[in-house]
């Protein structure tokens, strides 16, 4: 795989590759810049000045990597979900989910990113297709806030609100987990209160299996840049950005059929149900559920 930044703020093609593999090494590691600086033979204000232009310069071009597909496309990424197994959920055009990026206490507003886990964090909220690769993601949120919060909040929510219909074929839909509140663009699973039927259940059992992908996304993320294990920094403006550019460059190795790695971290999920429940899901029936149902019924 051959990248070149043309940008780069030293001249000689020598010192563009070793800044590149330089960066990419930061991505990949959790040596401290000291540790790096003497890898690469620089000094540690040069490493650091090359990170940051490096991150700068992909976490730009996030919608120019990570966009959603066009019309066209439509029937290629339904096609690839219902190979994806043996069983897979019908009409799956995408999976959602939100992954715990952890950090450092921030300076300021620092409850508000501790998460419930025990720990600070930010929320990256990513949606994937049946090859883990990005077509959606929002960096940012604090961690303490819940899944179902950032989504409604997400430019996405909105855009499938207005205009599903140019970014969703017909019938189609996005898979979440029971986080999410259940829509006609958004399938999730029953709630299990005990007394689901055995529809139910198997409505439930074919979502994950299949919805699961967006896991497998984070997983791989993590597992390629480990340093998104812990972002040992309190700009958390930069940190988001650190974010980003992991997810351009996910979907960069995707793209140029890089090999997935032979261990892969399982990535810290947001959206376990913790007890807060999203009201309208109890208030409201809607043709989301009536969708939910006729879906059940019929697998």
């Amino acid at each position: 795989m051959q990248w070149k930044i043309s940008a780069y703020p030293t001249g000689h093609e020598h010192h563009q590759q070793k800044s590149l593999f330089l960066s990419l090494w930061f991505l990949a590691n959790q040596e401290t810049f000291r540790q790096i600086s003497d890898r690469f033979d620089t000094g540690t204000g040069q490493a650091y000045r090359c990170y940051r232009f490096f991150i700068n310069y992909f976490s730009k071009r996030v919608g120019q990597y990570i966009c959603w597909p066009q019309q066209s496309q439509f029937a290629s990424v339904l096609s690839k979900f219902s190979d994806l197994r043996d069983k897979s959920f019908p009409d799956t055009f995408a999976a959602v989910d939100g992954c715990h990026i952890a950090i450092r206490c921030p300076n300021t507003d620092s409850g508000s990113y501790y998460n419930r886990k025990g720990y600070h964090s930010i929320l990256l909220q990513g949606i994937c297709g049946a090859e883990q690769r990005f077509i959606d993601v929002l960096v940012g949120w604090p961690g303490s806030a819940h899944d179902a919060r950032v989504w409604k909040n997400s430019p996405i929510y909105d855009r499938l609100k207005t205009s599903g219909h140019m970014l969703l074929p017909s019938n189609a839909h996005i898979l979440g987990d029971s986080a999410y509140p259940c829509d006609t663009f958004i399938m999730c699973p029953f709630r299990d209160n005990g007394h689901l039927t055995s529809k139910q259940k198997h409505f439930n059992a074919v979502l994950s299996s299949t919805r699961v992908i967006i896991e497998q996304a984070f997983g791989c993320l993590k597992g390629r840049f480990r340093r998104l294990k812990f972002l040992d920094m309190l700009d958390l403006k930069l940190a988001s950005k650190v974010i980003a550019t992991a997810c351009v460059l996910h979907n960069l190795c995707i793209d140029n059929d890089y090999a997935d790695l032979d261990t892969v971290d399982v990535a810290t999920s947001a959206s376990e149900v913790d007890g807060e429940e999203d009201g309208e899901e109890y208030v409201h029936v809607n043709v989301g559920f009536v969708k939910r149902n006729n879906i059940a019924a019929a697998l």
